[in-house]
């Protein structure tokens, strides 16, 4: 059988809402949880808060699911 693919993370697997894999979304709600609650975290503490890999993040970003932010100094 065929499963649609992740517009995520490419993987194809089944269940897909809104072209996203289970796995995806639910990282994507734990990333937007945390920065929600902590809106200066950077990349790394985000990162070490939700076990979830820059790499992974850096994702979310390159497929505009979040848009990286210079801090004012």
């Amino acid at each position: 059988m065929n499963y649609p693919m992740c517009q995520l993370c490419g993987q194809s697997t089944s269940p897909i809402k809104n072209g996203a894999c289970e796995t995806c979304i639910e990282e994507y709600d734990t990333i937007r949880n945390y920065i929600e609650q902590h809106p200066s975290a950077n990349m790394m503490e985000i990162s070490y808060a939700t076990k979830i890999s820059i790499k992974r993040i850096n994702q979310f970003v390159d497929k505009g699911k979040f848009i990286l932010v210079q801090k004012e100094e």
